[in-house]
This record gives structure tokens, sequence and C-alpha cells, in this order.
């Protein structure tokens, strides 16, 4: 609870509710470009590294109110 205490939030304040997942957070890594070596990129005094991706994916369905 040590998060709550940096965000200056009491656990007496919090309440329990139901939810659904909404999307999600998909970590692709390099995988599309680690092997290739087509997309890098170069930070100052360091080596070329392949370029890390990822994406979101979001289910409409559960977006909408039924």
């Amino acid at each position: 609870m040590k998060v709550l205490e940096e965000l200056g939030i009491s656990r007496n304040n919090l309440v329990e509710k139901k939810s659904i997942e909404v999307g999600n957070i998909f970590n692709l890594g390099t995988k599309f470009f680690g092997t290739t070596r087509i997309a890098l990129y170069k930070r100052k005094k360091e080596r070329k590294s392949s370029v890390v991706m990822g994406c979101y994916g979001l289910g409409p369905s559960r977006t909408m109110e039924l």
C-alpha cells in the first residue's frame, strides 16, 4: 500500500467495484525487426539497437453499452 501513500490516497477512501477488461497492451519487442535489422536507432555514444514495438488492443464490443 506504499503506492497509495505516495499518491496521498487513504484506504478508507477506496471503493470496490466490478469491472471488465476493455483492452490489452501487447509487448511485441523486437519480433518483427530484430532479425532483419531494418529499423534501427542510435542514441548518443551507444551502438545501434532494434526498434522495440508494442500495440494496444481494444475490444469495441466491450466498450458499448447494452
